[in-house]
This record gives C-alpha cells, sequence and structure tokens, in this order.
C-alpha cells in the first residue's frame, strides 16, 4: 500500500516538473520546423536549381512560353514539402505528447 502511494507521489511529481518544463505549443511547433528545415537543406538547393533550369532553358531551345511553367512549378512543390514539413512536424509533436502522458500516468 505504501509502496503504491510513494510510486503515485513520484509520478506527479515527475508530471508537475514536466509540465513545468514544457515548451508552449508554438514554441515547440516552431522548433520542429526549423529542425526539418536544417535537415533538409540540401532539399531546398535542389528546388533552387530546378527552378533556375525550368526557366533558363526554355530560352535555350527556344521555347520562351514554357518559362510560364516555373511559377507553377514552385506553387506545387511549395505546397508538397509544406505537407510534408507539417507532416514530419505533427508525427515529433504527438510522439512527444504520449511520451509525456504515458511518463505522467
Amino acid at each position: 500500500m505504501k509502496e503504491q502511494k510513494n510510486e503515485s507521489k513520484e509520478k506527479l511529481i515527475t508530471a508537475d516538473a514536466s509540465q513545468a518544463n514544457t515548451f508552449s505549443f508554438e514554441e515547440r511547433k516552431s522548433y520542429f520546423k526549423k529542425k526539418w528545415r536544417k535537415e533538409h537543406i540540401f532539399l531546398y538547393v535542389i528546388l533552387f536549381l530546378i527552378l533556375a533550369a525550368s526557366i533558363v532553358l526554355p530560352f535555350a531551345f527556344d521555347r520562351p512560353y514554357f518559362v510560364g511553367l516555373a511559377p507553377l512549378i514552385v506553387c506545387i512543390e511549395y505546397g508538397y514539402q509544406n505537407n510534408k514539413m507539417m507532416i514530419y512536424v505533427e508525427k515529433n509533436f504527438m510522439t512527444k505528447e504520449s511520451d509525456a502522458q504515458t511518463q505522467s500516468r
């Protein structure tokens, strides 16, 4: 009986300590966004090169009307990469939340 009380007190203390040290939702969200961007910096470099090529190559092959595709490519790729980033943020945020909840129990 005393062991259960001690365990429950320890869990409460741990839960209180974790609550005091947690960051706000926006801070955690921005942290994971920055972390994803740092991990995928090479991807952004490649995307920039593709964008530059999609602007220059149509003039090299005498098809200047293909330059209009560059903004479309940029918009689609931005949406796709932003979606991947938010999936990463949600996955890590939910993992941290579920870990914190299981530790507090």
